[in-house]
């Protein structure tokens, strides 16, 4: 019986021994792993090739734009300060040039030509916060990189870049902000109306007098209020809205957003050109701001583009030319559709928004 208890004794230490052994091989191995994955690491940053040190840009300029940054990050357009400039746009772009990195440096290089480099496909003028300034040349493009150089240096480097499309603006409509012609809807609204020339939709909420439900109140206990909505179709007699979808479904068709910039600021020969001398729609929508005054917002709808297959869209708040989608158009054309009176099993109130 000793004999048995002294071999379990053995058996039990030995099993320490090795659980303990274990133990430390695991927490040596996870150390040589950690210090192994640090030094690669480092070993990867210290290989890293810049093309420059500038932490961040004060200025960019390609093509036939150029930008300027301010204290507070906030970047403009040096054309037109004004210009409603989309600056994360330029933001990207400065990111992307300011301590830019290569993925190779060509020791020894062929002819600039034989890169794309003796006429660069793009330049890019960039100015540190310091004042530091530098040029480089964007060259071929060779299995998803692009060959770059600077001024200065006839080395070539490997680069991957992702903002090419915008160094390829031809217009600086294309970094204009894109307006939503939705933010009207924050507010409340009072009337609709489409004219299409031959054809129109007056739709005026009664503000007269609110009529309240007896037995219908909201969750605070407060009665809710039914509001009457008149219609006008083609400029005929002025009856009641009874079919709330219908109603909807011309508020909703309104609630679009532009899909692009088209022309800033523009004069008399561009709105004729656009077709706003003969519009396809002009559509008024009034609404009480935040201080509860009463305001329109004219959206005239111009000629369509078959190549883009959109609309151009001016508005009397906005100082561009934007293009919307035809799909979006088509969904005002189809409220004429509409006549709004619900059948006698449905017949519904307008809530107030």
């Amino acid at each position: 019986m000793k004999k048995q208890t002294k071999v379990v004794i053995i058996l039990a230490a030995v099993l320490a021994v090795l659980v303990a052994g274990n133990i430390i091989i695991k927490k040596v191995t996870s150390f040589n792993s950690e210090k192994r994955e640090k030094e690669s690491e480092e070993e990867s940053l210290a290989n890293i090739v810049r093309l420059n040190d500038f932490e961040s840009l004060s200025s960019i300029s390609f093509g036939e734009f150029s930008f300027r940054c301010n204290d507070e990050n906030d970047w403009s357009y040096d054309g037109d300060a004004d210009f409603l400039l989309d600056d994360s746009i330029i933001k990207s772009v400065a990111s992307e040039f300011a301590g830019m990195t290569a993925t190779r440096k060509i020791e020894d290089c062929d002819t600039l030509e034989s890169y794309g480099l003796d006429n660069p496909e793009y330049t890019v003028d960039i100015e540190a916060s310091d004042g530091t300034k530098q040029t480089l040349y964007v060259g071929s493009n060779y299995n998803g990189e692009y060959y770059v150089k600077t001024s200065d240096s006839d080395v070539v480097y490997t680069c991957k870049l992702t903002t090419t499309d915008e160094l390829s603006a031809e217009r600086i409509e294309e970094f204009a902000v894109i307006e939503n012609v939705n933010t009207v809807w924050n507010s409340t609204y009072y009337s609709f109306d489409i004219d299409a020339g031959e054809k129109s939709i007056s739709l005026k909420k009664d503000r007269s007098v609110d009529v309240y439900s007896e037995d219908e109140t909201d969750e605070n206990g407060e009665q809710v209020p039914n509001v009457v909505w008149n219609v006008s179709l083609d400029g005929a007699e002025t009856y009641d809205v009874t079919d709330t979808q219908d109603l909807s479904d011309v508020r909703n068709a309104l609630d679009f957003t532009y899909d692009g910039c088209l022309v800033y600021n523009p004069d008399e020969e561009s709105m004729s050109e656009y077709g706003f001398d003969d519009p396809a729609y002009v559509i008024t929508i009034g609404y009480t701001d935040d201080d509860d005054k009463d305001c329109e917002m004219v959206l005239t709808v111009g000629a369509y583009d078959e190549g883009s297959e959109t609309y151009s869209v001016v508005s009397n708040l906005s100082d561009i030319i934007y293009s919307v989608s035809q799909s979006k158009i088509s969904s005002i054309s189809g409220c004429f559709d509409y006549d709004f009176l619900a059948s006698e099993d449905n017949m519904g109130s307008i809530a107030e928004d």
